[in-house]
């Protein structure tokens, strides 16, 4: 139950990232600053990505029960860290 508020949360973020960028884009060619805040969007966007990523990968490969003695919100903050380390 709590990866489907996750997931939706997630989902919520990477619509508003993506407007957020398109709004951005035009500015960003003119001011270094707009700049700067179309690569953040876009973090954020890369970021919001990799938590979905990871919660489709625990839902299809049941990481939870191949891993019983791991806890899948310890594998969802580790994979989600791990993304926005990436990004």
């Amino acid at each position: 139950m709590e990866s489907k508020a996750i997931l939706f949360v997630a989902s919520i973020g990477l619509v508003v990232n993506l407007t957020g960028m398109y709004i951005l884009s035009k500015g960003s060619k003119v001011s270094l600053k707009m700049k700067g805040a179309y690569f953040e969007g876009l973090s954020n966007m890369l970021t919001s990505v990799g938590v979905i990523i990871n919660i489709l990968a625990t839902y299809t490969f049941k990481l939870p029960r191949v891993l019983k003695k791991a806890n899948p919100s310890f594998l969802q903050i580790t994979y989600t860290s791990v993304f926005s380390i990436i990004s």
